[in-house]
């Protein structure tokens, strides 16, 4: 039997090496992760580190949303995952970003034991495009009771290089989430008022949230600053390679519609909702000599007021996004190596 991530039989072999390999990680201190790895002369291979742990996150986040498609084809013979198998997908991803973490926070060593070189300070304007496959939490979430649902986004964004270190830049993106009640909600009755009720309301029309999904158009405005951990460093401050962690704040507009979960015309038409976003991208890049810069980010962005999905109300207070994609950038007017965004 081929062995799998998603196999039963692979399961017990695979957390038992996750789990030996977790608190040998944890047990060296962050210092010596750093300092073992330059040691070797080989302190390339931190930056590469975080940049593979991100787009191992990209692929994976690419396979959850294929596969209940691939398991749907006649003559395929990929089974369908569960919802516990969801969750555990889940929590791998977590793992995942904290390994991400773990390597950043050793690139310090590794920057220290490297030959120590002065980096220009040059600044510089940068444009770029940016698209990406969101997945939306609110009342209703993408993760829905029957399927994993996708979303899209796409954009642009400019900025200005300050130094090594910061990069103030501003973003505008649109996309569409579609999003269906979730497994831990009871099945309650959606009227044509738009208003939530515990059973049909007799005389008036309406549909069993089971049988609805919303297909949120979302607008994302939002002003975002790149710190990257290498400029903080002489002997990587000049690297090709940026390693950045990125709050943003967000002014977002959303506008949903209701449609059966089956059909393809509307049914119910929610109002327009703007919200005040604020979360956070952790991203990796490299600038090639011509100021071309290819990077892949992931990140989270929580959203205020009422939920973005254009349900009422309910018991889940969560409202956010979760979104992983590429970055496609040029700098003009560099002079050092990682000038280029």
């Amino acid at each position: 039997m081929t062995c799998t991530l998603f196999s039963s039989s692979c399961k017990t072999d695979f957390s038992s090496f996750y789990s030996l390999l977790l608190p040998a990680a944890m047990l060296m201190p962050v210092p010596d992760i750093g300092t073992t790895v330059a040691g070797t002369g080989r302190g390339w291979l931190l930056p590469a580190l975080p940049v593979s742990c991100l787009a191992l996150i990209a692929a994976l986040a690419a396979a959850i949303v294929r596969q209940p498609r691939l398991a749907g084809r006649k003559g395929n013979s990929i089974p369908e995952l569960s919802k516990i198998e969801l969750i555990e997908l889940m929590h791998l991803l977590k793992k995942m970003l904290c390994t991400c973490f773990l390597f950043m926070a050793a690139i310090p060593m590794a920057a220290q034991e490297g030959d120590a070189q002065d980096a220009e300070n040059t600044s510089s304007w940068y444009v770029g495009l940016q698209g990406g496959v969101p997945f939306g939490t609110s009342t209703f979430s993408s993760f829905g009771a029957d399927k994993t649902r996708a979303g899209f986004d796409a954009g642009l964004y400019g900025g200005y290089r300050f130094n090594p270190v910061l990069f103030l830049e501003a973003q505008a993106a649109w996309g569409r989430l579609t999003m269906n009640r979730r497994d831990c909600c009871p099945d309650y009755w959606m009227g044509t008022d738009g208003c939530r009720y515990e059973a049909a309301v007799a005389g008036m029309d309406g549909w069993y949230m089971s049988a609805l999904r919303s297909r949120t158009f979302v607008q994302r405005y939002a002003a975002q600053l790149n710190v990257n951990l290498l400029g903080f460093f002489r002997a990587t401050r000049d690297s090709r390679w940026s390693l950045d962690l990125s709050p943003h704040i967000a002014a977002i507009g959303t506008k949903s519609d209701f449609r059966l979960t089956d059909g393809k015309t509307d049914v119910l038409q929610g109002d327009a909702r703007w919200h005040f976003g604020a979360g956070g991208n952790v991203q990796a890049s490299y600038t090639f000599p011509v100021g071309l810069q290819l990077g892949i980010y992931t990140g989270m962005t929580y959203l205020t007021g009422k939920p973005m999905d254009g349900t009422p109300e309910h018991l889940h207070k969560a409202n956010y996004i979760w979104e992983t994609g590429l970055r496609l950038g040029w700098s003009f007017g560099a002079k050092g190596k990682g000038d280029g965004r």
